[in-house]
């Protein structure tokens, strides 16, 4: 579903974390590494998923909620 943007899953030790924590951890990101390697989409998880051999599992993350501001246009002609 989002082959085209860099999703970043992430825990948090605390029981909540404030209203700008995306927004640090995106600048923080941003001055670490180049444009395109910065995330686009950030989703919050209780804990990671791991298969038995200790790594991430990455089919069992669950699939971004992907808010678009845009509207959709149809295209105009073929």
């Amino acid at each position: 579903v989002c082959k085209d943007q860099l999703v970043l899953y992430y825990t948090v030790l605390e029981e909540s974390t404030d209203s700008g924590f995306e927004d640090r951890l995106h600048d923080f990101i941003a001055e670490t590494v180049t444009d395109f390697m910065v995330p686009t989409i950030y989703v919050q998880i209780e804990e990671m998923p791991l298969t038995p051999n200790g790594k991430i599992d990455r089919k069992a993350l669950p699939e971004p909620e992907i808010l678009t501001t845009e509207a959709y246009v149809e295209p105009e002609n073929e």
